[in-house]
């Protein structure tokens, strides 16, 4: 029996092992309770600004009121204004959407067809159809009309725009018209007045500084963009959320993302941004 009982604890402690060394421990971050709200708000200014680029492996999962479905991918951002996000599915490939100034682009790989949109399209309304009288998926079509290419963006940039009076305006940009600022020992909060009419309100943890929370508002006061922002890990000396929720309230669309694999400011190849059309392919204008 003795035996067995030695075993027994031989076997789970060899599990608690492997368990232990599967989960990476990470140090909390540095706690910044000691800046008062000029500075503090200098330093996530300074924090956003320091990413210049960023790659990673992404978990996605897509709510709106026609579908819901979850996707792998990959990311690139290159902030302000750059994204692109390719996805597969069962190691089949789904869509690859890239987001410039220019342009948004969605290639939707099941249907071979690319969709575009520009920023003086406004928003989409309705999909130029196919010279062969063919509908294109269905999916793609409402995937493109519930995303905010700007708000997205935004999202991946912990909200942090340009101000009205010291950047020329950008398509599918924000820009902030007046800013106030609380601090409290429990939270910093940033509240942004937006060109458009729209309110800003972003809320940091009180200590260490990392964004918690976007809320965006219209002139009504009611809610049109909420984000929220969990389980950070450090990246050199940044600390990035590696999960993400975006609910867009204006479209009923729910965007979660989980990072991993994260590369931080390790430069872009030229025409990462550049989206090739395949032999083939249908061109769709969303207008």
């Amino acid at each position: 029996m003795a035996e067995r009982a030695d075993a027994f604890r031989l076997r789970h402690a060899t599990l608690v092992a492997v368990a232990l060394a599967g989960c990476r421990s990470f140090p909390p971050p540095p706690d910044h309770s000691d800046l008062d709200a000029a500075a503090a708000r200098a330093f996530v200014r300074e924090q956003a600004h320091a990413v210049a680029d960023l790659a990673a492996q992404v978990s996605l999962s897509v709510e709106t009121p026609d579908f819901h479905g979850s996707l792998e991918g990959a990311l690139l951002i290159a902030p302000p204004d750059r994204m692109r996000l390719r996805t597969s599915k069962m190691l089949q490939d789904v869509f690859d959407l890239v987001v410039t100034p220019e342009r948004l682009e969605l290639y939707w790989f099941p249907d071979r067809v690319l969709w575009r949109r520009t920023p003086d399209s406004g928003a989409p309304a309705a999909a130029v159809e196919e010279t062969d009288g063919k509908s294109g998926d269905a999916r793609a079509s409402t995937f493109l009309r519930a995303l905010d290419p700007g708000t997205f963006r935004a999202s991946l940039m912990a909200f942090e725009l340009p101000p009205v009076d010291a950047t020329a305006r950008s398509p599918w940009q924000e820009r902030v018209a007046g800013e106030r600022v609380e601090r409290t020992r429990r939270a910093l909060v940033v509240a942004d007045d937006l060109e458009s009419g729209n309110r800003l309100v972003r809320t940091f943890d009180g200590a260490s500084l990392l964004l918690r929370s976007a809320e965006i508002r219209d002139a009504a006061g009611r809610a049109q963009i909420v984000a929220t922002y969990d389980e950070y890990r450090p990246f050199g000396t940044l600390w990035l959320p590696t999960e993400t929720k975006l609910v867009d309230h204006r479209h009923g669309v729910t965007f979660t993302m989980e990072f991993s694999d994260v590369a931080l400011n390790e430069g872009v190849v030229p025409g990462a941004f550049e989206l090739a059309l395949p032999a083939g392919a249908t061109v769709r204008e969303i207008r």
